[in-house]
C-alpha cells in the first residue's frame, strides 16, 4: 500500500503511472493479492489456491455442464470442453503441469466413457483467493474509514462476486 497517501484515519488517494487520483472511498478486491495489498492496515486471512483447467475438443455431442467433487466438465463459448479443476495450495507457484493434467483426465475419464478421442488444446492455471474457512471476507478495514475490502470467494467467485460488489457498495454508500 506504499503507493497510497494516508492522512490520519483516511486513504485520501493513489499514485498510478504519476498520477495521483484522489477519491472519497476505496475498496481492494485484488482476489488472492489483496492480503498483500493490506498488509498496513488490517489483517485479511486469503491465500492463493492454484487450479488448473483443460480445454479440449471432442466428436461427442456434450451439451451439457455437470459437475462432480470438485470437478466439472462444460462446453464454453469456444465450442471447447473445458474440464477441471485442480486445488492446490502452492502458493503463487505459477504455470502448469502433467501431474494436473492427468489428475483432470482420471477424473473425467472415471465418470465418462466413450471420450478416448479427447483432444487436449490448452492446459490453464489460475489463482483463487481461498479463506481459510471458505468464506468470502467482506469488510470495513479496523484501520481506515474509508477502505473495504471483498476477497476469499476460493472458486466461486465468479458466481459469487456480483453479490460481493453488491455487498461492499452496500457497506460504502448505506
Amino acid at each position: 500500500m506504499s503507493d497510497l497517501n494516508f492522512k490520519n484515519e483516511l486513504i485520501e488517494s493513489i499514485n498510478i503511472s504519476n498520477e495521483i487520483i484522489k477519491f472519497k472511498n476505496i475498496a481492494i478486491t485484488a482476489g488472492p493479492w489483496t492480503k498483500e495489498l493490506a498488509k498496513d492496515s488490517d489483517e485479511i486471512n486469503v491465500k492463493p489456491l492454484k487450479g488448473q483447467l483443460l480445454k479440449a475438443e471432442t466428436d461427442l455431442d456434450f451439451k451439457n455442464s455437470f459437475s462432480w467433487a470438485k470437478d466439472y466438465a462444460t462446453k464454453k463459448y469456444d465450442n471447447l470442453l473445458w474440464i477441471g479443476t485442480t486445488e492446490e495450495d502452492v502458493n503463487f507457484q505459477e504455470g502448469i503441469t502433467n501431474d494436473a493434467r492427468k489428475e483432470i483426465l482420471d477424473s473425467f475419464n472415471e465418470i465418462f466413457k466413450g471420450f478416448e478421442k479427447l483432444k487436449i488444446i490448452d492446459q490453464t492455471a489460475c489463482f483463487r483467493p481461498y479463506s481459510e474457512n471458505n468464506t468470502p471476507i467482506i469488510k470495513k478495514s479496523c484501520k481506515y474509514t474509508n477502505l473495504f475490502f471483498g476477497t476469499g470467494a476460493g472458486r466461486n467467485g465468479i458466481k459469487l462476486g456480483p453479490a460481493m460488489g453488491r455487498n461492499i457498495y452496500n457497506k460504502i454508500f448505506n
